[in-house]
Formats: structure tokens, C-alpha cells, sequence
């Protein structure tokens, strides 16, 4: 089995900048799933401190979690990729959860130092039952090639 070929993708972003004052929050009903894989991208800051002021992951059993995640707590702030600044680099977090003994919903709540382009994409695999087609996968498929 390709396992990446059974997974549901969620995405959260905007088609414009988050300012510092804004979040950006990605909501996942990990019902019937196993495991998250989940990346904050960040678009080039204006800052060399760090693109992040906030990055955390919550669980909840409703679709509003408030409760920190063991192990996830504090400040989950990316770097540039090795060479790179975050001045000149879009930045990734990746955020691998077992959400074995995880309540049903995470939120991954993200807001940058400066203003700059946030998206949080997340992969949930390990189904109960795998997702087939693309309505399941939560995409669209090009079945060309």
C-alpha cells in the first residue's frame, strides 16, 4: 500500500497577508485517523528575529479546542531552510502527531511577527478506513500522466 495515497488533505490560508495582529487557524476533525503530519508555511518576513509570533497546536473534543497538546506546548517557531534567512525564504514547520489518546479536534494556530503570507496544509493518514477518491481525500486529483 502507498500510504500517502490514503491520507485526507485540509488546508487553511488567505489570498492576502496575515498582519501581526492576525491569526491564522487551521481546524482538524481527526475522526477515524491515526496520524498527522502538518506543515505552517511562512512567506518571507521583514524581520530577522523570527517569522512566528505565535505557532501552538490545541485539542479539544469539540470543534474549538483550547487544550494545549503534551509535547507541543510553547512557541513551535520555524527557522530558514539551512543558508537562507527568513528575510529571503519562505519558512516550514512541520508538526508529525500519533493521535492515538488525542481528543477529536486539533487547531494549529499560527500569526507572524510582520506581515507575511501564512498557509497551514495538513495530511491526516492511518485511516480507519482510507480515503479512495478524491472527494474523500479532500482534493482534486490530476489523474494525468
Amino acid at each position: 500500500m502507498i500510504h500517502l495515497a490514503s491520507t485526507k488533505s485540509v488546508a487553511s490560508g488567505k489570498a492576502a497577508v496575515f498582519t501581526s495582529s492576525q491569526t491564522n487557524t487551521l481546524t482538524l476533525d481527526t475522526l477515524g485517523f491515526k496520524y498527522a503530519s502538518i506543515d505552517v508555511i511562512f512567506g518571507p518576513a521583514a524581520s530577522t528575529s523570527s517569522v512566528s509570533q505565535t505557532l501552538t497546536l490545541k485539542q479539544g473534543d469539540t470543534a474549538s479546542p483550547t487544550e494545549d497538546v503534551a509535547g507541543f506546548t510553547g512557541n513551535l517557531k520555524p527557522a530558514a531552510y539551512a543558508g537562507q534567512t527568513v528575510t529571503t525564504a519562505m519558512t516550514i514547520s512541520r508538526i508529525e502527531v500519533d493521535l492515538r489518546g488525542k481528543k477529536r479536534y486539533l487547531a494549529v494556530n499560527a500569526s507572524p511577527n510582520t506581515d507575511t503570507v501564512i498557509v497551514i496544509a495538513a495530511r491526516l493518514g492511518r485511516g480507519d478506513e482510507g480515503p479512495y477518491n478524491a472527494a474523500t481525500k479532500n482534493v482534486a486529483l490530476d489523474t494525468a500522466g
